[in-house]
């Protein structure tokens, strides 16, 4: 559905200032308008009152699904809860996005339409794989649970207060696992000390989602302004996590979400601000990993034939069967030829040999789009910091979203993660990110016009928490 924008009339010739009803000319001339609420509209700024209330739910869900706090805490274990839950965020997102809403998701984000892409590749490689079963039990029972997650998140989130909403549940969640790792009760992997997480997350699969939180936590703290101190902690928390699980591929994440924070702040100050942060970060991971610790040698990985050799393969496989061999069925591939099974280590090979060269593309250009609109979202909110309220914002959390789709893709490519759910929650909201951009197509403002906020509706003109 095209939406019109409002031109604004030049005001008399010789007026010296202007009245209140062409400042807001001037900004609607940033501001992408959404039309007026009906029950044919679908807004790409705001959700319903019932899904902003329920964004908590969401927190829950994620809590479950990404950082799997029921095998921390047993009691939360109720069977096929995730499932569950799963569907009943599945109902609520059919329920909630009418034809329209469909309609504007796949056309404002272009991620969304190489997800289906993935989707439909997890589905029709089955059965030209070698292991049909196994590739239908994976995209019916794990990699659905994934997909929810990235609609949940990009379409529920695409509200700024309910995703304030959302991340505040995961990010707590979060500090309570990374406190878990930081205590001396934590579970390690035999004699070698490293940290994992219950059965799901071995200690690389942890550093990966304490890497992409973190930046997370940060939007927070400075989304909160003066109150932001218990964030600013939560974010150290998840830094100093990262070194009790001696993933290296984490701390090589960590790295990318530094220098993004350093390359795209957005002002000389935050600049300052982050160099700082990181510096001291990096004094207190080298202190505390100490001189013998697994983090201070990237040599290599495995010990023999490390993860440089199972990438080759997986790159001449994909050679010998460009359409795929299944969802899943790297594992088994890699012991019919070799004599043991092995995962890929890294996503691209994971998803390209598995789904295909298609697949690879599919998953490469989710990426690259998010990010080309993420990067070009925070030019134009750079562009109006100061003269239209809320481009700070929107520039803040774009950059803080690029970091954490920098680290989420450097530890990922270390890891096979390509259809876990930190992946998509990630990938999703990123696309929540952009859907929910409030200015587009700018239009120069005249310095000196008092700051508007962007406001088409009484609800939008309610404060922004």
């Amino acid at each position: 559905m095209k939406q019109r924008r409002m031109r604004s009339v030049p005001p008399p010739r010789g007026q010296g200032a202007e009245s209140s009803a062409n400042v807001a000319d001037q900004v609607s001339r940033v501001i992408a308008t959404n039309p007026g609420r009906g029950r044919s509209v679908w807004s790409k700024t705001e959700v319903s009152p019932g899904i902003r209330a329920a964004a908590g739910v969401l927190g829950i869900y994620l809590s479950f699904s990404v950082l799997r706090l029921q095998e921390l805490y047993p009691v939360l274990a109720v069977p096929r809860l995730p499932m569950y839950l799963s569907i009943a965020i599945f109902v609520m997102i059919v329920a909630s996005t009418p034809s329209t809403g469909w309609q504007i998701f796949f056309t404002e984000v272009l991620a969304a339409r190489w997800q289906a892409v993935l989707v439909v590749l997890s589905v029709a490689t089955a059965p030209l794989g070698i292991w049909m079963t196994g590739s239908l039990m994976a995209a019916l029972n794990r990699y659905s649970l994934s997909v929810v997650v990235f609609l949940a998140s990009a379409l529920f989130l695409r509200d700024r207060r309910a995703m304030g909403s959302a991340l505040r549940v995961v990010l707590i969640a979060a500090v309570v696992v990374g406190v878990y790792t930081l205590g001396d009760s934590a579970q390690t992997i035999g004699q070698t000390g490293r940290v994992q997480l219950g059965v799901s997350l071995d200690p690389n699969d942890l550093a990966q989602i304490l890497v992409a939180l973190a930046p997370l936590a940060l939007y927070l703290a400075q989304r909160a302004g003066g109150r932001s101190i218990h964030w600013l902690a939560a974010a150290g928390i998840l830094t100093m996590a990262i070194v009790p699980t001696e993933s290296r591929g984490g701390i090589l994440g960590l790295g990318a979400v530094a220098l993004t924070l350093i390359s795209f702040g957005t002002t000389k100050w935050k600049k300052v601000v982050y160099i700082t942060l990181v510096t001291v970060a990096a004094v207190a991971i080298s202190s505390a990993a100490g001189s013998d610790s697994r983090l201070t040698d990237f040599s290599d990985y495995e010990g023999g034939e490390g993860r440089v050799a199972i990438w080759k393969r997986g790159l001449v496989w994909m050679t010998w069967r460009p359409w795929g061999y299944g969802m899943e069925n790297f594992p088994i591939f890699f012991d019919w030829m070799n004599g043991s099974d092995r995962a890929a280590h890294n996503s691209f090979i994971e998803v390209g040999v598995e789904l295909g060269v298609l697949g690879l593309v599919a998953f490469c250009a989710m990426w690259f789009t998010l990010a080309r609109s993420l990067l070009y979202q925070r030019r134009t909110a750079v562009s109006l910091r100061g003269r239209v309220a809320g481009a700070e914002g929107e520039a803040i959390l774009a950059t803080m979203i690029l970091a954490a789709m920098a680290g989420t893709v450097v530890s990922g490519f270390f890891l096979a993660k390509a259809y876990a759910s930190i992946t998509t929650f990630i990938l999703g909201l990123a696309a929540a990110t952009v859907l929910g951009f409030p200015f587009r197509d700018p239009q120069p403002i005249p310095d000196g016009t008092p700051q508007v906020a962007p406001q088409s509706s009484p609800r939008q003109a309610r404060r922004h928490r």
